[in-house]
């Protein structure tokens, strides 16, 4: 009975010791296939094109490495391990070793199963960003990644991490081919079959390039966009605007006397409504061509040129030698100016409001016409000119509406003092005594104007 026991005891320990074995070597042939499974890859730095710098381009392929890794599909190789390693071999990788049978060069001296290299370049405001996986062994392109992203550089490192996912997803094993991971079969591939077939590197190209897009995640729901409230933000401009400012031009005559030392003794200021009984007047215009150049989102500078033109005529009747007399003044008033303005704009689409401070340099051209007549016979008929100028100051305030992308249609309200003597001339009056004579000008200073806008 003792014999029984002790041998029971034996196989006891025996069948212990195997069953520990056993589990021990699956673990450890699990660990070997599970390091192995993982794929050893370098990634080339990809090359810039327009739009991105070479430091930007460096920096991205150093984040995309990282973001490799993190997928935790594949083994990374560091990019000073590489560059130490083709240093040591001699290799020269240079921007020109773009081409497969380059870059597979470099993967076998690399010691790796597949390279990522790609270009990322910019036009106008999108990214093209395009990345591709060769396997050295075979020298295939088995996965091609091409995204395109809107906006900045920065957005651009945010979809890196989504890039790498895919270069990895379904990504072949070493020594598979890729069509046996399509299948999702897990059986080894005939190698002599493999080494038998040869495949021309055209017709492989098409059978094994996989073009990925980004996946599309969905966006949440936002009101439409006005597309006229894009088009029509703050813009520069042409401006082409017709002012009429209400009432006349008021004119006084100022008069300095002199002594026969030309010492000045008198001085009159008349307004010349008081001396002629009647009058009629047209109505001051003005019309500006003005260059409109934007400044951030709220405002902007006017710059260009304007004329303006009045006409006043007074009469005056009397007689002389019994004979019925008129006297004619007819004054055209002509006024060039350098217009400048700032603006407060804000838009209210389709509107667009306008608050703006104006600041013109002007010249006058004072042009009259002197007539002294009876019924049948002109006596005298002269013509003179006289010139002033000035610098004003002025506010407006108006509205627009945007009838289409380039196009605005604006009323605007005009306040500005204008106020203008001529040149002072040297007279003399019947009694011998000299004088300067000059006029006084003051346009009227409240219009109102229409206004064509034409947005580049």
């Amino acid at each position: 009975m003792g014999k029984i026991n002790c041998w029971s005891g034996r196989i006891f320990i025996l069948m212990s010791t195997i069953i520990i074995t056993v589990v021990i070597a699956q673990q450890g042939i699990e660990s070997i296939g599970a390091g192995q499974s993982k794929p050893n890859i370098a990634v080339i730095n990809l090359k810039n094109s327009a739009g991105v710098a070479a430091g930007e381009s460096e920096l991205i392929s150093d984040r995309l490495r990282g973001d490799l890794f993190n997928t935790g599909k594949v083994n990374v190789m560091e990019r000073d391990q590489m560059q130490e390693i083709l240093k040591e071999q001699g290799f020269q990788a240079s921007g020109a070793c773009n081409d497969e049978s380059c870059l597979v060069q470099m993967g076998q001296l690399l010691g790796v199963h597949s390279l990522a290299t790609g270009s990322i370049g910019k036009v106008g405001s999108m990214f093209l960003v395009n990345v591709r996986m060769i396997d050295v062994k075979t020298a295939k392109i088995v996965k091609v990644v091409s995204v395109d992203i809107r906006g900045e550089i920065e957005d651009v490192v945010g979809k890196l991490k989504d890039i790498a996912e895919q270069l990895v997803s379904n990504a072949p094993m070493p020594g598979k081919t890729p069509e046996v991971i399509s299948k999702g079969k897990q059986e080894e591939p005939n190698l002599e079959k493999i080494q038998e077939k040869k495949i021309e590197p055209e017709q492989h190209k098409e059978e094994v390039i996989e073009e990925v897009r980004p996946r599309e995640e969905p966006k949440p729901t936002e009101p439409p966009v006005d597309p006229h409230m894009q088009k029509n933000k703050n813009r520069s401009g042409l401006q082409f605007c017709l002012n009429m400012f209400f009432g006349r031009a008021q004119e006084k005559w100022h008069n300095v006397y002199y002594d026969a030392s030309d010492i000045a003794i008198k001085e009159t200021i008349r307004d010349v409504d008081s001396i002629f009984p009647s009058f009629n007047s047209t109505p001051f215009l003005n019309l500006q061509l003005l260059f409109s150049i934007k400044l951030g989102q709220l405002f902007t500078i006017d710059i260009g040129t304007g004329f303006s033109s009045g006409t006043i005529t007074y009469e005056y009747g009397f007689l002389e030698n019994s004979i019925p007399m008129r006297e004619t003044y007819s004054n055209n008033l002509t006024v060039v100016s350098l217009n400048t303005g700032f603006n407060f704009v804000k838009y209210f689409h389709p509107f667009k409001l306008n608050i703006g401070l104006t600041i013109d340099g002007n010249v006058l051209a004072y042009s009259e016409n002197y007539k002294v007549a009876d019924e049948y016979t002109v006596y005298s008929d002269t013509n003179s000119i006289s010139v002033g100028g000035n610098a004003s100051i002025g506010l407006k305030f108006g509205g627009e509406i945007l009838v289409s992308k380039h196009i605005g249609l604006g009323v605007d309200l005009r306040f500005c003092r204008s106020h203008f003597e001529t040149i002072a001339e040297r007279l003399t009056a019947r009694d011998g005594t000299e004088f300067d004579f000059s006029r006084i000008i003051d346009i009227p200073p409240v219009g109102l104007g229409v206004a064509f806008h034409y947005y580049y």
